[in-house]
């Protein structure tokens, strides 16, 4: 007895997953040059601290300064949808005048950590990094360690400049995500506020440093044009990408650098998921596509490991 296509299929798949929950990462500042600052007037322009003991919002003793946050490994996919992002402080000492800055992230899809140009470090000064075309205008308000209720702050939402971020060809889950915050041109000389750095000796644990939060729901597995669906779009584009691609948008869906059986597999494991989580299957001739993706593999794998016996058989004989 003939089994039903759609039966048959489902049995070759397995049962589809359904996606759409939403994800919530929070990653702190791990490493003294993750936090930096930098003066951008006055005689020591250009000069970055690493290692302060507080960063300094606006300026330093009159010193107009950027401040730079980077947050490694995080597990947010290409194209993810942000839902909110943030980033809290804990202060450092009272505050004084009104402040406002505002905020930008790096374009870059792995952000480096911060430090001085140099020939033997690939570490970038804060200044000069491509920043994102979204910002946020943060209004600080009033910050007092010693108030329960002014001791830490957070930033306005933030997920237009993340989503900028991991929306890149090239950003992978794991990669690092920096963020400036630039100095208001109408500051005072009063105008700053201070927050706990890595490098503070009264925080050894490293309990209060800067930390971000982002909710959001996960790329779909399979999703190569971040549509919302796994659909023979999908398909198209890793058909093109497969065996010379290295790109999320081309089929590396495990973000191995390589497009092959593994991402085929990804593909058809997924096939039909969206936002309505109605599990679907590929029709007749996206499953031969699919077939015959994985019968190239095989082969392949099958001709290199013929090769290495002959080049062994080759050595025996020598």
């Amino acid at each position: 007895m003939k089994l039903p296509f759609q039966l048959a299929a489902g049995l070759l798949i397995g049962l589809l997953p359904s996606f759409g929950s939403a994800d919530e990462v929070t990653i702190p500042i791990i490493s003294f040059d993750d936090d930096a600052e930098e003066d951008v007037s006055g005689p020591t322009v250009g000069d970055i601290r690493r290692s302060s003991a507080d960063l300094e919002f606006g300026n330093e003793n009159g010193i107009l300064q950027l401040v730079g946050l980077r947050f490694q490994g995080l597990g947010i996919t290409t194209g993810s949808l942000i839902h909110s992002a943030s980033i809290n402080f804990t202060a450092n000492e009272a505050d004084g005048g009104s402040l406002v800055i505002p905020v930008f992230g790096e374009l870059s899809p792995d952000a480096v950590a911060f430090g001085d140009a140099s020939p033997t470090s690939t570490a970038t000064p804060i200044s000069g990094r491509n920043l994102t075309a979204a910002t946020a205008l943060w209004d600080m308000g009033l910050w007092d360690p010693m108030d329960p209720t002014a001791n830490t702050a957070a930033t306005p939402d933030l997920a237009a400049i993340v989503q900028e971020i991991v929306n890149q060809s090239s950003w992978s889950s794991g990669n690092s995500m920096a963020f400036i915050f630039q100095n208001d041109p109408d500051l005072t000389e009063t105008s700053e506020r201070i927050a706990v750095s890595f490098d503070d000796p009264l925080d050894p644990n490293h309990l209060s440093v800067p930390v971000l939060s982002i909710n959001f729901t996960p790329t779909l597995p399979g999703d190569a044009n971040l549509d919302g669906f796994v659909d023979g779009l999908d398909v198209d584009a890793l058909a093109q990408g497969f065996g010379n691609g290295s790109k999320w948008g081309q089929g590396d869906f495990n973000s191995d650098g390589i497009i092959d059986g593994l991402d085929v597999d990804i593909l058809a494991q997924n096939f039909g998921s969206g936002p309505s989580s109605i599990s679907s299957v590929p029709e007749p001739g996206i499953l031969s596509l699919l077939s015959i993706a994985g019968m190239i593999v095989s082969t392949r794998r099958s001709r290199s490991s013929h090769l290495r016996r002959r080049r062994s058989e080759n050595i025996l004989t020598t």
